[in-house]
């Protein structure tokens, strides 16, 4: 038996209300179960029993044998004295509270073994999620109803690492959308360096340098222009670069922080860091959470984001390709929307207490097709087809947070398994 099992039947009230005995013979009425508390202290909160004729308002706190009790402390922790029940799965030991015994609930008798042998067999499943060979035995609705909390749990996760990042920047909302914009277009290989070079450039250079100096700025902070080159262009950057580097006493990176392995050509760091010097010298980007959101939209679709001609022939320096479109594609497009305008339009909603800008970020993950990845493939082998972002994003949350981590107890996915 496993503790957070008793606390799946506890919350799903699979547990009865009525017909209950204490351990030393007295009956109990569940007026209420209370509600789960995932942080620490008892197990459920603001939870209704009647004892004695008497009506208790309190917490719940749950262990597998009463004896856990003292070997978690709670007999040390002042944050238990208000435990008004202690529901065990074995009672093994009389528990003490301020000299009096606990009021304890022993569900031995109460819960068929089949159903937590049920449960374990889900659990333990290795294939890529536990409930693969069981899922098209749910109904789509459950399903639905799961990938749509999911969504939201999403954002809501990434909301706490925003406000959390948003303090450390000193409340900059342009140095956060600054830093983000470069994480994604850095992807997980240059994701840090990306970072790091965010970091070393103030935020008023963004708005004040033309797009060339900015340009020329970015590849020397990033410390990835070539010594010795043949090519114009890319003398003329080293040249201005080194000019405003000097100029604004700035530090370089490590060129060896950037990686190329493993990369397809568009995302070499080079190619990426011209992409990010345009977006960042239009003011225009940074107007999503003030302009009329369709407004907003259709000007980051439409406008081309043209690099110099110079990456038309290139995604390196010194290294010349048949020629490609030298500006940001869709793709990139759709990335930044997801991952950067999304999280931080419905951070500042949450942060502003404005449901408009919230409701707008959903409209975006909606607007945006669905991202095709190794998660998104194999749930479409399996059955689930995912059309806009907000499909993705719920069924990546699905399989990272709770699929991975076995959290299947939490899912209503899984509810429905274990009713089976």
């Amino acid at each position: 038996m496993k503790e957070e099992f008793l606390h799946y039947l506890w919350k799903t009230k699979n547990v009865p209300g009525n017909n209950l005995s204490l351990t030393d013979g007295r009956k109990i009425k569940i007026n209420s179960y209370g509600q789960h508390n995932y942080d620490s202290g008892p197990d459920f909160s603001n939870a209704s029993i009647k004892l004695d004729g008497i009506d208790w308002i309190g917490n719940i706190e749950m262990h597998i044998k009463s004896s856990d009790w003292y070997a978690h402390n709670h007999h040390l922790d002042s944050a238990y004295d208000n435990v008004i029940l202690h529901v065990v799965y074995e009672h093994d030991k009389e528990v003490f509270v301020n000299q009096e015994v606990m009021p304890t609930l022993e569900l031995i008798n109460f819960i068929p073994l089949s159903h937590f042998e049920h449960y374990s067999k889900i659990i333990s499943n290795q294939k890529w999620i536990p409930c693969l060979d069981l899922l098209k035995t749910v109904e789509t609705f459950h399903i639905e109803n799961q990938i749509e909390f999911a969504v939201f749990q999403r954002l809501e996760r990434k909301v706490e690492l925003i406000l959390q990042r948003f303090k450390e920047l000193n409340f900059d909302l342009n140095k956060l959308i600054i830093e983000n914009t470069a994480a994604i277009l850095g992807a997980k290989v240059n994701r840090l360096p990306m970072i790091e070079l965010t970091q070393a450039i103030p935020t008023n250079l963004y708005f004040k340098e033309s797009i060339e100096n900015l340009t020329a700025l970015i590849f020397e902070i990033a410390n990835i222009l070539p010594e010795n080159s043949e090519e114009s262009y890319v003398n003329e950057l080293k040249l201005i670069g080194e000019f405003y580097r000097k100029k604004h006493q700035l530090s370089q990176l490590n060129p060896s922080s950037w990686k190329y392995f493993g990369i397809r050509a568009p995302g070499f760091p080079p190619f990426r860091l011209a992409q990010f010097a345009v977006l960042m010298s239009n003011p225009k980007f940074f107007d999503f959470l003030v302009c009329p959101i369709e407004e907003w939209i259709t000007w980051f679709l439409n406008e081309k984001f043209n690099l110099d001609t110079y990456w038309e022939t290139h995604y390196h320096f010194d290294v010349s390709t048949k020629p490609h479109k030298g500006q940001i594609s869709n793709i990139t497009k759709e990335l930044i929307l997801i991952n950067v305008i999304v999280p931080i339009m419905y951070c500042w909603g949450v942060y502003q207490q404005k449901d408009s800008l919230t409701d707008n970020a959903l409209q975006i993950l909606e607007m945006c097709t669905s991202e095709s990845n190794n998660c998104i493939s194999n749930w479409k082998k399996n059955g689930l087809n995912p059309i806009s972002a907000k499909d993705s994003q719920g069924l990546l949350e699905l399989k990272n947070e709770f699929c991975d981590k076995k959290k299947c107890l939490s899912c209503k996915i899984g509810h429905q398994l274990f009713k089976q």
